[in-house]
């Protein structure tokens, strides 16, 4: 059964990537103290919050250590790969703000800013309404007709994203 408790949610997430090696080291002592200051403790978590520059050595079971006695089970895969998802989606809206504001202001032309946007196959959030009619990948002719649609597409970004 799922946890109904976002701190701990939240160390599930970090353990799950770390046993997935896509946890740099380093980062494990910023994890724990952040665990630490939101509520969790047990002698495994201030350990690892103590470490300075730990290599995955020191790491070692302390991190497994600190999820048994706390209780929590790392993140499911899909979990991870959702908030991962969300995370590429997050900040690749923070990008295209800045880059549909310059092609709606003229200081940047539109192709370039499109060509510039983020891109990835599948889940794009907002940034779908620039791939509607044009596929990066695809076959596209920079008219004076695309660069329409995608001062348009700017527009309808600008009024939906977060």
């Amino acid at each position: 059964m799922p946890s109904t408790n976002p701190i701990a949610d939240d160390f599930a997430y970090h353990y799950a990537l770390w046993r997935m090696n896509q946890l740099p080291p380093e980062k494990v002592p910023q994890v724990a103290c952040e665990a630490l200051e939101s509520g969790l403790d047990s002698p495994a978590l201030r350990y690892l919050a103590g470490l300075d520059r730990p290599t995955s050595r020191e790491i070692g079971g302390a991190f497994d250590d600190a999820c048994s006695q706390l209780g929590i089970l790392p993140a499911t895969a899909s979990t991870v790969e959702e908030r991962l998802s969300d995370t590429w989606i997050w900040s690749a809206t923070q990008i295209a703000k800045h880059i549909s504001v310059q092609m709606l202001n003229g200081t940047l032309d539109p192709v370039e800013g499109w060509l510039s946007l983020p891109y990835r196959e599948g889940e794009l959030g907002p940034l779908s309404v620039f791939f509607e009619f044009a596929d990066r990948l695809g076959n596209v002719t920079f008219d004076d007709r695309f660069r329409s649609k995608l001062i348009e597409a700017a527009r309808r970004f600008r009024s939906i994203a977060k």
